[in-house]
């Protein structure tokens, strides 16, 4: 229906408390988000009006929102469209890498003393001859280096 003359909005004789700014009682809000400010400006609605609850969805990997859901308002941003850095901290990657590179060293060297103290002697106990060789027996064990075999 068009509004009455004067175009002031039409108020509603059946739940006078509608006619109330404001959130309504027994009325359920959707609030969604898409960045920090969103999100402040909801909340701060959220809690002008003492609405009783509000669910937030997976905000665990945004640390502003995280401070400002535990009361700590020091990061609002106002107007301002700027986040903070929230940059790699590269002496721990340069750490990182150089310990790595010290871990795989040591396991190499491990490997190389472990190689050389636990060498085995490769000596043959057992010589089987497929031909009889002049002057040896066919299962003679008295070859050495440098035998000359005819």
């Amino acid at each position: 229906r068009p509004n009455p003359p004067g175009n002031r909005p039409r108020q509603n004789t059946e739940n006078p408390s509608a006619n109330q700014p404001g959130p309504q009682p027994n009325v359920y809000y959707y609030i969604s988000y898409e960045d920090y400010q969103s999100l402040y400006a909801k909340l701060n609605f959220v809690q002008s009006y003492n609405i009783g609850g509000v669910a937030i969805a997976d905000i665990t990997k945004d640390p502003q929102i995280i401070d400002f859901i535990s009361g700590n308002k020091q990061n609002n941003p106002g107007n301002s469209t700027h986040l903070p850095n929230i940059g790699a901290n590269v002496g721990a990657i340069v750490g990182g890498i150089i310990g790595s590179l010290m871990f795989g060293a040591l396991v190499a060297a491990g490997f190389l003393l472990y190689r050389r103290r636990h060498k085995t002697n490769n000596i043959v106990t057992t010589v089987v001859a497929m031909f009889d060789y002049v002057g040896k027996e066919a299962n003679d064990l008295s070859f050495k280096a440098g035998d000359v075999i005819e």
